[in-house]
């Protein structure tokens, strides 16, 4: 695993929306952990990347496969009851619903996930399991006692 400060980690360029006013922004990778399986997704995210998430709305992360092969994955929070998944070609946003996510957060530590399910038109719903690790703290590589 790669620290923030590491040369090699990429920099990617924010949608519009993330944009400060003169357009130009670049933002930091979150130290967002994926996991897919099935119809299951597991996504993980520290408790800086939660607080970024809190007051932002939105985390993206990225990984580069060759020089011209770049997975682009966002988080982000909306208001609505469901959550949804947008997909295009090298990209995804899942979509959480913010209120259910500030609930599942104010009793912290956890160990438990939100669970979420998103149905397709294929019928087979994908379960979203949304987690925050709180086995580290954040910066010190200590796990917590």
């Amino acid at each position: 695993m790669y620290r923030r400060s590491d040369p090699r980690l990429i920099r990617i360029k924010c949608a519009p929306a993330a944009m400060h006013d003169n357009g130009v922004r670049t933002c930091v990778v979150a130290d967002m952990k994926v996991q897919s399986a099935g119809q299951h997704l597991r996504v993980r995210v520290d408790e800086t990347d939660l607080a970024r998430l809190l007051a932002q709305g939105e985390l993206d992360d990225a990984t580069q496969f060759g020089p011209d092969t770049l997975q682009h994955r966002r988080l982000a929070l909306i208001d609505s009851d469901a959550p949804r998944l947008d997909y295009a070609a090298g990209s995804w946003r899942l979509c959480l619903p913010r209120d259910a996510v500030e609930r599942f957060v104010t009793s912290r530590p956890r160990r438990d996930a939100l669970e979420l399910q998103l149905w397709a038109d294929t019928g087979t719903p994908l379960a979203v399991a949304f987690e925050v690790d709180i086995r580290r703290t954040p910066g010190s590589g200590q796990a917590r006692r």
